[in-house]
């Protein structure tokens, strides 16, 4: 089951990331200072971690209890040297379970636990200056555990019944990044990210090379129950950049509902493999409230379980759907295009 996709096109423009404070309103964040945006491999951003050791970002919350789970993403590095980092790391319960792990020589090791036990290592697998993706799979268990670790599609580490369970339970729930801990001349790119476990009928193993495209809303749709601050509802919820409170829309009844139309997915002929809507929000008096997200698809309405939201600092819900509500068959470019996203008060 697919749990988690990003392509980093909403946290700002070239340049450290903006407004302040935007990462930790999806991720748990330390020196969101020495995160930069910089151009993304197709479109859009990505997004580069500079030097300090202490920069990293990492999912909040359990994603998953399956016992196998699998994260893939492009990458680009500017240069080898001067020091090793964490470039992926698997957390149970917030403690660092299993970590990919590159080398000043250009190798990448796999370790369980925080570079605590070392279980493989990928002799420089990758060029500099270039966008490759990384793949990396492991089934958790103390004895009977695998592992592999792909890059553009090719094995270039693997194991099997060894012991890849790095933290307390039998199952990995998020993933982070971290910083290389040198100087800004040797940094680490990410970009179109997906999460998975091996639950379910779809998504439930490798994807393959992926890519995240980013759509806004461009037209009102079937419902405008929210209130704007100005203009049209949609028109205050579509900027590249999340502006705060300079544009919004409010409301303060259980289930008024608002829908928009999106931009159209162009250069893009596969099936989908799933998709994510994000949503800024918070509260705004004292009264608690929670977030529904509605997809509006040929007619069927569906709803997702509310979401409180429970802060007065804006923060990100999302909803993740690997099917078309109308059939629950796999998303394609021309369903895409015509389905209506918003938000409702739950």
């Amino acid at each position: 089951m697919l749990l988690w996709i990003e392509g980093f096109d909403n946290f700002g423009g070239s340049g450290r990331p903006s407004p302040t404070g935007i990462m930790a309103s999806k991720y748990l964040v330390s020196a969101e200072n020495d995160m930069y945006m910089y151009a993304g491999r197709f479109t859009g951003y990505g997004m580069r971690l500079i030097w300090d050791s202490t920069c990293w970002l990492r999912t909040p919350g359990s994603l998953t209890t399956n016992d196998t789970v699998v994260l893939g993403f492009a990458f680009f590095q500017t240069a080898f040297g001067g020091n090793y980092a964490d470039v992926l790391r698997l957390y149970d319960s917030g403690y660092v379970a299993m970590t990919v792990t590159a080398m000043a020589n250009g190798d990448l090791r796999v370790y369980r636990g925080s570079q605590s036990s070392l279980l493989a290592t990928a002799s420089a697998p990758y060029s500099l200056g270039a966008w490759h993706y990384l793949e990396f799979k492991v089934k958790v268990n103390s004895s009977t555990g695998t592992f592999e670790l792909r890059i553009d599609g090719s094995t270039v580490a693997s194991g099997s019944n060894v012991n890849t369970k790095g933290g307390t339970h039998d199952y990995i729930d998020g993933f982070g990044f971290c910083g290389m801990g040198v100087n800004g001349s040797v940094c680490w790119e990410y970009d179109d990210l997906y999460f998975l476990d091996g639950s379910g009928a779809f998504n439930n193993d490798f994807l393959g090379n992926m890519r995240v495209v980013a759509l806004r809303p461009n037209a009102g749709g079937d419902s405008t129950d929210f209130t704007p601050d100005s203009g049209d509802n949609y028109d205050r919820v579509n900027e590249a950049i999340q502006d705060e409170d300079t544009s919004y829309v409010e409301s303060d009844t259980t289930d008024q509902c608002d829908l928009y139309n999106y931009d159209s997915l162009t250069g893009i002929t596969q099936d989908i493999k799933g998709i994510q809507v994000n949503t800024e929000c918070r509260e705004t008096d004292t009264d608690p409230y929670s977030l529904i997200t509605p997809c509006l698809s040929n007619s069927v309405l569906s709803e997702d379980s509310a979401q409180g939201v429970g802060t007065s600092t804006y923060t990100t819900r999302r909803r993740l759907m690997e099917l078309n509500p109308d059939g629950s068959v796999v998303w394609t470019p021309d369903a895409l295009n015509a389905v209506q996203f918003g938000v409702k008060v739950g």
